[in-house]
């Protein structure tokens, strides 16, 4: 038996600001508390992306090709393709 990896995550809902050379968090609130992700869905921006779509209904169907994603070692971002966070999925905090 294979050893599976969950991460326990809490969502966040970032409002983001753009200050010259990049976009920063200005304020965040947590959506959802608790939410453990299997490491294929977390190390995966497209299975992230669709779990994002189908599961949470966070993103539409209209944002795909339109959404990126970034693991700044403690949180796993979704950005818009400017670089703006919309939300985030921090881990971190519970490694």
């Amino acid at each position: 038996m294979k050893n599976e990896k969950y991460y326990k995550t809490k969502l966040l809902s970032v409002d983001a600001r753009y200050e010259g050379d990049g976009w920063t968090w200005n304020s965040w609130n947590t959506i959802e508390e608790v939410i453990y992700l299997h490491e294929s869905i977390l190390n995966s921006p497209r299975k992230l992306l669709k779990f994002c779509r189908d599961k949470l209904e966070i993103l539409t169907n209209d944002s795909k090709g339109k959404i990126q994603i970034d693991d700044d070692g403690y949180n796993v971002n979704i950005q818009l393709r400017s670089g703006e966070t919309l939300f985030a999925f921090c881990y971190g905090e519970y490694i």
